[in-house]
Formats: C-alpha cells, structure tokens, sequence
C-alpha cells in the first residue's frame, strides 16, 4: 500500500502534493514513519519496496515544506522561529 500511495504522489511530478494543507503533509509523514517503526525488524525480511516508497513520500513531503515554509507553524504556539530563505 506504502508504494501505491508514494506513486500517487510521483504521478505528474508531485502535482497533487500542492493541495495537501500543511496539516494532511505533517500527517502524511507522520504515518510514513509510524508504518515503518511497527513493521517486524526480521532482518531477513525484504523491505526495499517500503524503504524506497516511504523515502519518495518524506521527500515530496519535505519539498513541499521548503517551498510552503511560512505556511507551517509550530504546534501549539509553543515555539517561536523565523525562517530566512
């Protein structure tokens, strides 16, 4: 499922990553990380598929953080950053 999710984001060089909010993109990566910390540490186990797909989701997911940077804020207002390009 991880590969299908990170091929919907490649598909037109990541055009529908432009209408996440910033909140569905944190989400997103939030889950990526969360799927791959639960899944069983067989060292055997063939994860290349999941580790390739989880890295093209995190990338498109930090592109679009560095190109939207002011529109993500800290959580809660407890930190207060400004951000120069």
């Amino acid at each position: 499922m991880i590969a299908g999710v990170a091929d919907i984001l490649d598909y037109r060089n990541g055009a529908i990553v432009t209408a996440f909010k910033p909140q569905e993109l944190s989400n997103t990566a939030w889950g990526t990380s969360t799927l791959l910390t639960k899944r069983k540490t067989d060292p055997s186990a063939k994860n290349e598929i999941e580790d390739d797909a989880a890295l093209r989701i995190l990338r498109w997911v930090a592109k679009s953080l560095e190109e939207r940077v002011d529109e993500f804020k800290p959580q809660e207002g407890k930190f207060s950053m400004k951000f120069e390009r």
